[in-house]
């Protein structure tokens, strides 16, 4: 799936530096560089804090909502519906490898021409 989305094979092998760079392909853009941010900040306390049980629930759970949207943006760049994020979500060993060695491929969904208008 890295391979798919332009970028080599190994950054999957290494646990927060592969979870950085697919948050920063598929959310992308300067606007989202504080989503970046929050992501890695919660995801490297809730390792480091797992020690307290009242932090750590808070933490897991923010995490669990940041993995949810940056599924559901890993979905769109694939052309998928929001329904198939659901299915990363729950039955992630199916559909992360019909994402990787299926037939889908990233769509660029800056290109819409729906989208290119002028404002009067």
């Amino acid at each position: 799936m890295y391979a798919k989305l332009g970028m080599p094979g190994w950054y999957s092998l290494i646990p927060v530096f592969s979870d950085y760079k697919l948050c920063e392909r598929v959310r992308g853009g300067e606007e989202n560089k504080t989503f970046l941010m929050a992501y890695l900040i919660v995801l490297i306390c809730s390792w480091v804090l797992c020690w307290a049980p009242a932090v750590n629930w808070i933490l897991i759970i923010a995490q669990f909502v940041m993995n949810i949207i940056v599924l559901n943006d890993l979905a769109h760049t694939f052309g998928k519906e929001s329904a198939y994020t659901i299915g990363l979500v729950l039955l992630g060993i199916v559909f992360w490898p019909m994402l990787g060695f299926g037939e889908s491929e990233p769509v660029d969904l800056e290109d819409d021409s729906d989208t290119d208008y002028e404002v009067l």
